[in-house]
């Protein structure tokens, strides 16, 4: 995967070979020099945002939050993998960063593979219908699964979404060649948020949910 990046824009060459071009400041994603929702802008457009009652201020500081949290625990993973001691640096980080290091890894078994990659999701007919950048591929558990995870730093998880969520950024990360079909067997939200640490499994679905996301 090739990537290209200054303040204003992100290009991703794909491994499946498509270009992908992303502009942080209005979180845009062009594919075939045409405009595509994000993932997540594709989940609310079928059930709705479910943040939308939530104070907007509130929900500002709880985004820069876990914003932050995401790229302390990218960058310390992304450090790990090419073979730096991160102990010393985990002293001054959030709790939840610490709590990820601490015990979501060895509790459950997580080996990160890579962090942080976008993907493309497609039509039948190849055609793009949405991009998004998933948190972090893995292998989970004794049996060494191969998984897509995703840091949730909220006070709640909100199972629909999360799992309309992770189950688009499997088939997406499959189709967008990071993985081959069907390899994914897992799929997991990481819930991090104060004290709260675990990683909830999230049920995988058939090809049918697809069809109200994918027309």
């Amino acid at each position: 995967m090739d990537v290209q990046t200054n303040n204003e824009v992100e290009t991703v060459v794909l491994p499946n070979g498509e270009t992908v071009v992303f502009y942080p400041s209005s979180h845009s994603y062009f594919v075939r020099d045409k405009k595509v929702p994000s993932i997540t802008e594709l989940i609310q457009s079928i059930y709705g945002n479910s943040y939308a009652n939530v104070n907007p201020e509130l929900l500002q500081r709880s985004a820069e939050y876990g914003t932050k949290v995401h790229k302390q625990i990218q960058d310390l993973i992304d450090m790990r993998l090419i073979g730096l001691d991160i102990s010393d640096l985990l002293i001054d980080k959030s709790q939840e960063t610490r709590n990820y290091f601490t015990y979501i890894e060895p509790i459950y078994k997580v080996n990160p593979l890579f962090t942080e990659k976008i993907v493309v999701l497609y039509d039948d007919n190849n055609e793009p219908v949405a991009a998004g950048r998933f948190d972090l591929a893995c292998e989970v558990g004794e049996n060494r699964q191969k998984a897509i995870c995703d840091f949730k730093t909220t006070s709640a998880i909100h199972t629909q979404s999360v799992s309309a969520q992770l189950n688009l950024y499997k088939k997406a990360a499959e189709q967008s060649g990071y993985f081959t079909k069907g390899e994914i067997t897992y799929l997991g939200a990481i819930h991090i948020s104060g004290e709260q640490c675990k990683l909830k499994p999230i049920q995988i679905f058939g090809e049918g949910f697809f069809k109200k996301f994918i027309k």
